[in-house]
C-alpha cells in the first residue's frame, strides 16, 4: 500500500507551530532513531534540498550558540 500526499490547510497558530515541530522531528532523528527508525527529510518544494530550522535575530544574523542568546521579560 503506498501513501498518498495529504494537503492541508494550516491555521495561523499551525504555522507558527510548524517550526518547532521540524525541529523536535530533526531531534528526534539524531537522538532517539534507532536501527529500525525511519527518519524523514523536509525538503524545499522548489529546488528539493533539505531545509532545516534557523534560529535568526530581526537583523538577520543566525544564532549558533545558545549563549549568543539573551532572555529578556517584555510587559503584555
Amino acid at each position: 500500500m503506498t501513501q498518498t500526499p495529504r494537503a492541508c490547510a494550516l491555521t495561523d497558530k499551525g504555522r507558527d507551530l510548524y517550526p518547532v515541530l521540524v525541529t523536535l522531528r530533526e531531534w528526534g532523528d539524531r537522538y532517539l532513531a534507532d536501527e529500525t527508525s525511519v527518519a524523514r527529510i523536509h525538503r524545499h518544494a522548489g529546488c528539493g534540498v533539505p531545509v532545516h530550522p534557523v534560529l535568526r535575530c530581526d537583523d538577520g544574523h543566525i544564532v549558533d550558540d545558545h549563549s549568543e542568546i539573551e532572555t529578556r521579560s517584555v510587559a503584555g
